[in-house]
Order: C-alpha cells, then structure tokens, then sequence
C-alpha cells in the first residue's frame, strides 16, 4: 500500500545537483508553468526581473545598451531580443532567460511559417530541413545571421 493507504505510488524524487545548478525532474512532473513563482513567458520574466532590482524601463535600458522602447518591447511581448540582449539582460537581472527564449523564438517560427512547409522553408533558405526542425523542437537557436534569413525569407520579425 501507498501512502495513506492507498494504491497509489508515491511520486519520483525530485534530484537536485547543487554543484551543477541542475534540477533533474522525474517525467511525470508537472511544467513549470503550473508554479506561479517561475514565469512561463520571456516577456514575464524580463519584467519581474526588471521589477525585482526595482529598476525602470530607462535604467534597465541604459545598463544593456538598448533604447527604452526596447525594453517595453520585450515586457510586452512586441518583440524578443536578440541572443546577444538575451545575455546582457540575465546578467543585469540575475535571471535565466535562454529557456524561455528558445522557446518563444520557436512559437514565433512556426507561427511565421504557418503557409509554408519545413522542407519548402528549408530550401528557401538552403539548409537541411533537420535546421529548420531542430529550431522549431527548440534543439538548437539560430545564430543572428540565420535570425535575419529566417526573418526575410517568412517576411515577419522573429525579434
């Protein structure tokens, strides 16, 4: 018998490797959408990053080198920084955004792609279309340079 006596089994432990910062969730775990501490958007975290080191758009602007209507356009989600903005801003915030990232660009490429196929997108821009699938998976970020292609060949901006 389970817990309380039950059938049930008691859930898979959570490992955590403090050495490494790396948490090891069993599969079954809920997302961390589900924990309202962690936001689940990029432009929710820049934003309560921003807020926690009670900073303004200006200020925040000014430390990563970026106009303040950059930052109002991350925190609403009109556009999404670039990888390069992406570090400057987990260093100023004290937070991990790279998750987050990856994943809003591969929403942004799949919706920009919605009248095109993988394979059409992939000779349009003449790679492999395993690229185009592992940036839509999220198993790997396209570079600046490939960001633009993408960007010219969908006519939408990814950032």
């Amino acid at each position: 018998m389970g817990i309380c006596g039950s059938k049930k089994r008691p859930p898979p432990p959570i490992i955590v490797n403090i050495h490494q910062n790396q948490v090891h969730l069993p599969k079954d775990h809920p997302p961390s959408r589900n924990n309202p501490t962690k936001p689940s958007k990029l432009k929710d975290a820049i934003l309560q990053g921003r807020n926690k080191k009670n900073l303004s758009q200006d200020q925040l602007a000014k430390k990563i080198n970026v106009k303040p209507q950059k930052i109002q356009e991350y925190e609403t989600g009109k556009a999404i920084p670039s990888q390069v903005t992406i570090s400057k801003l987990e260093k100023v915030l004290g937070v991990k955004l790279q998750d987050l990232y990856k994943t809003e660009l591969k929403e942004h490429i799949r919706q920009a792609r919605k009248n095109m196929t993988q394979p059409q997108l992939a000779k349009k821009l003449k790679v492999k279309v395993q690229i185009i699938q592992d940036y839509e998976n999220g198993r790997a970020i396209p570079n600046q340079k490939m960001i633009s292609q993408l960007e010219k060949a969908l006519g939408v901006k990814l950032h």
